[in-house]
C-alpha cells in the first residue's frame, strides 16, 4: 500500500479559492492529511511530505527544504508588464518539483523549458451547487452576481441593470462607500458570507450575472461563477468575450448577453427570451471529475517518490 501523504497548501483568505477546498476534499477522501495554510505558516511547517504553493515569486530559500515543492498556476499576470511579470515568474522563480496549471494556455503562456513533471486541471464545480433543488425556493432577485465588484465598468453595468427595474444580488466583499452608492439603487450587498451559504443564495435568482472585462488574460480565462450559475440551474447573463463565447458554443447552450438587453432598454426581452436561454449541464465539470481526470493523486505520489 502507497503511502498516505501529509501535503501542505498555500491558501490566501482574502481570495477565492475554491480549488484548494476542493484538494483538501479530494484528497481526505482517500485517507491522505491536507493542511490550508497562509504562506508563512506553511513555509516554516517541516511536516509535510508535500507542499503545494500559489506563484507568484517564491524565496530562495524553499528550495534549501527536504519537502518536496509544487508550484500552483492558477492565472498569468495582469495589467501593465504582464508579459514582464510572467517571465519574471518563469525565470526568477525557483525550480520546482512540480508545477500544477490552470490550462495549456495558461502552461504554453508561461512556456517553461525544462522537464519537470506537471499536469493540467481546470475550474471545477462544488458539489454543493448541484445538490440544491428548485423546489419551494421563492425567486426574489432577477440576477445574482457573486465576485469582485472591483472588474472595471461592473458597477456601472450593475447600477443600468437596476434602472431597468431589476432586482439584484451581490454577493462578496463590497466597500461601505460602494455598498452605499448601489443601496441609492435598491441593489442588495450580503458582504462576504461562508461559502457553505452561497448556493441557496443562487437559487434566490433567476439569472447569473458573468461580468468579466475584455482584457488579457481574462478573457480566456474559465470563469468558475458561469460555472457554478450553471450548476444551480440559472440562466446566464453575460457580457461578450472569448472564454463565454466558446463555452456558450461547446456546451450547445444558450445564453442572454448584455449588449442586447442594453440595447432594446427594457426588461422585456428577459420575459419573451427566458424560455429560449439553454443552461447547460455541467456535471462532468464537478471538482471530483476533474481531480480524477487530471490524475492529482497520481501527480503527488510521482513527485513524493522522485529521487
Amino acid at each position: 500500500m502507497d503511502k498516505l501523504l501529509n501535503i501542505g497548501i498555500e491558501i490566501n483568505n482574502n481570495s477565492y479559492t475554491p480549488e484548494f477546498y476542493a484538494y483538501k476534499a479530494f484528497l481526505e477522501k482517500k485517507m491522505h492529511k491536507v493542511q490550508l495554510l497562509n504562506k508563512d505558516e506553511l513555509s516554516h511547517n517541516k511536516s509535510f511530505d508535500i507542499k503545494i504553493y500559489t506563484m507568484g515569486f517564491s524565496h530562495k530559500w524553499r528550495n534549501k527544504e527536504e519537502t518536496k515543492i509544487i508550484h500552483e498556476y492558477q492565472s498569468l499576470s495582469t495589467g501593465y508588464g504582464n508579459k514582464i511579470k510572467n517571465n519574471i515568474k518563469k525565470y526568477l522563480n525557483i525550480k520546482p518539483n512540480g508545477r500544477i496549471f490552470l490550462n495549456s494556455y495558461v502552461r504554453k503562456t508561461l512556456n517553461f523549458n525544462d522537464n519537470i513533471d506537471y499536469i493540467e486541471r481546470d475550474m471545477g464545480i462544488d458539489e454543493s451547487f448541484f445538490n440544491i433543488t428548485q423546489n419551494n425556493i421563492q425567486k426574489e432577485y432577477d440576477i445574482v452576481y457573486c465576485g469582485s465588484i472591483n472588474r472595471y465598468g461592473l458597477i456601472k453595468t450593475l447600477i443600468n441593470l437596476s434602472k431597468l427595474g431589476l432586482k439584484i444580488l451581490v454577493i462578496g466583499n463590497v466597500s461601505l462607500k460602494i455598498e452605499k452608492k448601489l443601496k441609492k439603487y435598491n441593489i442588495i450587498c450580503t458582504g462576504k458570507i461562508q461559502r457553505n451559504n452561497i448556493p441557496p443564495l443562487y437559487k434566490m435568482a433567476t439569472f447569473g450575472l458573468n461580468y468579466t472585462p475584455n482584457i488579457y488574460p481574462f478573457n480566456v480565462q474559465t470563469s468558475t461563477k458561469t460555472l457554478e450559475y450553471c450548476a444551480s440551474g440559472l440562466k446566464i447573463l453575460s457580457n461578450h468575450y472569448n472564454w463565454i463565447s466558446n463555452f456558450e458554443k461547446e456546451r450547445n447552450a444558450k445564453f442572454l448577453w448584455l449588449h442586447d438587453l442594453f440595447n432594446i432598454g427594457n426588461i422585456d426581452i428577459l420575459k419573451t427570451k427566458e424560455n429560449s436561454l439553454i443552461t447547460p449541464n455541467v456535471k462532468d465539470l464537478m471538482w471530483d471529475n476533474i481531480l480524477k481526470n487530471s490524475k492529482l493523486e497520481e501527480f503527488l505520489y510521482k513527485i513524493y517518490n522522485e529521487e
